[in-house]
């Protein structure tokens, strides 16, 4: 049995001790060919396994990382907030260059300290159901200098947490220009209306002068 034998046998031996013996030893044997057999499957399934998840976890590597270079490199300033919260849990290069402020300072910071105008508890997109396109708002900066930005706000689930997307432009410079047009227009109008008096009071004085 030291050396490897299944089982010994008295003599006399019965014929029916015999065939009992070897039925166990031949099914023994069956279970253990059985089992070398899945463990030789069972390692080349975990290999194949463990190639699987190495190739899909360089992809998944290659997609953060391409993503994380389209987020970084387009010209929008974009937020990621937790929606349980109101924290901020990510920020572009962008919206750090917009705020003024460190983004160490601004992950984990409540968004309607620079995000929006909103209050505490008076989140103005608290019960947001979907997407809102194209609305003029405002952020804050460095020193509360509010800025003036077209915004875009969804809501986005990533595994079992839900998160708000902010992303918005300045549009600080249109509405300089606006204003610009604004104050040219009233210029116009005035010199229109100085024009008419003008031209209404030399209408006057001819008759006079003649």
């Amino acid at each position: 049995l030291r050396l490897g034998a299944f089982d010994y046998l008295f003599k006399p031996i019965a014929k029916e001790k015999i065939l009992r013996t070897v039925n166990i030893a031949w099914n023994t044997k069956k279970l253990e060919d059985d089992k070398r057999r899945l463990e030789k499957e069972n390692k080349v399934y975990q290999e194949g396994l463990e190639h699987l998840v190495e190739k899909r976890t360089i992809s998944l590597k290659e997609s953060e990382q391409r993503l994380r270079i389209v987020l970084e490199s387009i010209p929008v300033c974009i937020v990621t907030i937790n929606k349980d919260n109101y924290k901020i849990v990510d920020v572009n290069p962008y919206a750090v260059k917009l705020n003024g402020i460190n983004k160490e300072d601004l992950i984990g910071a409540n968004c309607f300290d620079f995000i929006c105008n909103g209050k505490e508890g008076k989140c103005p997109i608290k019960d947001l159901k979907k997407r809102q396109a194209s609305y003029e708002s405002v952020v804050l900066g460095k020193n509360n200098e509010k800025i003036n930005v077209l915004k875009t706000v969804s809501d986005m689930t990533i595994g079992n947490k839900q998160y708000i997307l902010e992303s918005f432009l300045d549009i600080t410079e249109k509405k300089n220009l606006e204003n610009r047009l604004h104050q040219a227009q009233k210029m116009e109008a005035i010199g229109q209306l100085a024009g008419g008096i003008a031209h209404d009071f030399n209408n006057i004085l001819y008759p006079i002068m003649g």
